[in-house]
């Protein structure tokens, strides 16, 4: 019975902790369509594969090629030493100047 109080009145503060956080991100006078940076930071997005089902391989990496950012970014697909060589080869199809692909022979991880 104790328990069960303790894990009640906890589950309440977290979810309150979570309304407020909310309520203070919706109504923050920064927001995305104000904050107008002069430059962004370059960002590269790491994408590891060992063994993945190829369709899920290519869309992660065309997803990551789709991203809308103001700044450069650049996309990495690594294969970590995966047998099948499936996957990497239906990546290596999309042609992209922010792309790079990079083969291990083995597994390294």
């Amino acid at each position: 019975m104790l328990i069960d109080n303790i894990v009640m009145i906890y589950g309440m503060i977290a979810l309150s902790h979570l309304f407020i956080q909310l309520s203070f991100a919706h109504f923050s006078k920064l927001s995305k369509h104000e904050c107008n940076l002069t430059s962004y930071p370059s960002v590269a997005i790491v994408i590891p594969c060992y063994q993945e089902e190829p369709s899920l391989f290519e869309r992660c990496v065309k997803s990551a090629l789709s991203v809308d950012y103001n700044g450069v970014f650049h996309v990495i697909a690594i294969d970590d030493g995966s047998r099948d060589k499936s996957a990497f080869e239906l990546v290596s199809k999309i042609v992209s100047d922010k792309l790079t692909l990079i083969s291990l022979e083995k597994k390294r991880w």
